[in-house]
């Protein structure tokens, strides 16, 4: 049985075990190279200087240009958001770099898919194909025949299977569920996380005309963009007793209930002898007064 050797690249959080095993999955005698050949998320190595070694047969395949090439990838916002979220709690150095200057590390991350992602779709082969994560969202089979029919890979099942597990790519499944919200919910939800600074960051250091080949667009004015949140809008501290009075009754409006009143009378009684008490000290002052 010859193995069809696929070559999975990827920058951090693109879904790159997502996409290595639902390949597996589908199409026939799919051997996924995850560390061959350099790893996932790293530069790819010069395969003209690739020596024979194992797995046994990749070295032919590279000769006879039969090496497929997958390359993961989401849009720019998503991206940054998803790698910031996530290096906030694995990465503590990364994460006080960011801290003290996210404008900076966000600058990195943008050269970083630029760079990367432009190598990758430069690697001398053939057979090769980018992979939109937005299109395996929306419409799965058709981003699954748009993979097979790039790479020229055999299905096996037809319709395409989907995966409902996080699973490493050549090994089981794992018990942690993969969620799947749609591509525009991602997306808008990163953009609120990440704020008009930080999407201007991003909309300034994006190599645009590349990422518009994958039908990726910038947001130019993302005041225009966020969708209003669900709910009345914030109200003002000094006018929030205000506010929740237009919604009580008008008798409740005029009369205090029982507490509020026995507190005006309980405060009043108080500052009255007060006031008393100072009166009394005065005129026994003066009356004492040789």
């Amino acid at each position: 049985m010859t193995k069809t050797f696929v070559k999975i690249y990827g920058c951090k959080r693109s879904a790159t075990c997502y996409n290595a095993a639902v390949v597996k999955k589908n199409f026939a005698d799919v051997h996924m190279l995850v560390h061959a050949l350099g790893g996932k998320h790293a530069d790819p190595i010069a395969y003209s200087d690739f020596k024979k070694n194992n797995p046994v047969g990749l070295y032919e395949a590279i000769a006879e240009d039969q090496l497929r090439v997958l390359i993961a990838i989401k849009h720019p916002y998503t991206w940054v958001r998803s790698y910031i979220k996530a290096h906030r709690r694995w990465n503590k150095q990364w994460a006080s770099r960011f801290h003290a200057d996210p404008n900076l590390e966000v600058v990195k991350l943008c050269d970083m898919w630029n760079r990367r992602n432009k190598l990758w779709y430069n690697v001398p082969v053939t057979l090769k194909s980018f992979v939109r994560h937005e299109d395996m969202l929306e419409n799965f089979q058709d981003a699954m025949f748009y993979i097979g029919t790039n790479l020229a890979l055999q299905p096996q099942c037809m319709p395409f299977e989907n995966i409902d597990n996080y699973m490493t790519p050549n090994g089981p499944e794992s018990k942690r569920k993969y969620k799947r919200p749609s591509a525009q919910h991602q997306q808008q939800r990163a953009m609120d996380a990440l704020g008009l600074e930080l999407l201007d960051v991003i909309n300034r250091n994006i190599d645009w005309e590349f990422a518009k080949t994958l039908n990726y667009k910038p947001v130019h004015d993302p005041k225009l963009t966020p969708k209003p949140k669900k709910g009345p809008p914030p109200v003002p501290a000094e006018e929030k007793e205000n506010f929740t009075n237009l919604f009580k009754p008008r008798r409740q409006r005029i009369l205090p209930s029982w507490g509020t009143l026995w507190k005006v009378l309980k405060e009043s009684a108080t500052m009255t002898l007060i006031v008393l008490g100072i009166i009394a000290l005065i005129r026994l002052l003066t009356t004492f007064q040789p």
